[in-house]
């Protein structure tokens, strides 16, 4: 469009092979879901980037994905048995947008937003010839937040000629999910939206640098997944969470 400002398109196509699934065909499991198909997606996306003179970079995009046989993750009807199926089709569409910018000579801003409606868009049995399994059109995309935002700001100071002080905080927030499809699913759950907070500081000088960091300021749990299911002992449910709070030394060497 002009040296400051470009548009750009991408097409783009791929595919996910098939596998197998460990379920008790011998306990009343569907035999049809002992095996799953490859899946394909095409993405679409257009948007355009640029520069605000040397005070800041931005990028805006759009997308579309298309999926056609797309892989789930769901758990099976009989035994409750985790397994992998495929769906019938589905789409995501959404926005993707991001600035980078200066505060003065000694701050740098970097702001991130992503907005996902990802959806069912043809009915489908989990288990095929069970309409009590029926997953609908309109129907959210497991594991998928609609909103999902990142922040950071680095302070940078001069120590000598050769060596600096740079103080990092960053942070990110993801709306609530769901685990599956619909209650349709034994181990449907909504999960709640969560934000995590990281913060450093770190000694550089000429090739290397050291620094102080604490992850996970607040200790969040930070829930994306997991077995909810009353079928399984409080003992034996599981959450794949966020690492907890970790404090600690990082040394590099070279990466400059």
């Amino acid at each position: 469009m002009n040296d400051d400002t470009k548009l750009y398109f991408t097409w783009a196509e791929g595919f996910r092979r098939g596998g197998a699934n460990a379920i008790y065909v011998n306990l009343g499991a569907d035999p049809n879901l002992l095996t799953y198909e490859p899946d394909t997606a095409t993405n679409w996306e257009v948007g355009f980037k640029g520069a605000i003179k040397n005070f800041a970079t931005y990028s805006i995009a759009g997308f579309y994905i298309d999926w056609e046989g797309f892989q789930f993750s769901g758990t099976e009807p009989v035994n409750k048995n985790l397994f992998v199926g495929n769906g019938e089709e589905a789409r995501s569409v959404g926005v993707e947008s991001e600035l980078m910018g200066y505060l003065g000579s000694h701050a740098r801003i970097s702001l991130g937003y992503t907005y996902t409606d990802a959806e069912v868009t043809e009915d489908f049995l989990i288990s095929p010839g069970d309409p009590a399994t029926r997953v609908s059109s309109g129907d959210p995309l497991p594991g998928t937040p609609k909103h999902m935002i990142t922040a950071m700001i680095d302070y940078t100071l001069s120590v000598d000629n050769a060596s600096e002080l740079i103080f990092r905080l960053n942070g990110s927030y993801r709306s609530k999910t769901v685990n599956a499809f619909n209650p349709v699913d034994f181990n449907y759950a909504r999960i709640a939206g969560f934000g995590m907070l990281n913060g450093a500081v770190t000694y550089r000088r000429d090739s290397w640098d050291v620094s102080l960091f604490i992850d996970n300021l607040s200790n969040e749990e930070g829930a994306t997944t997991g077995l909810f299911t009353p079928y399984f002992p409080q003992e034996m449910a599981t959450r794949q969470i966020a690492r907890p709070r970790t404090v600690g030394l990082r040394f590099t060497f070279g990466g400059h």
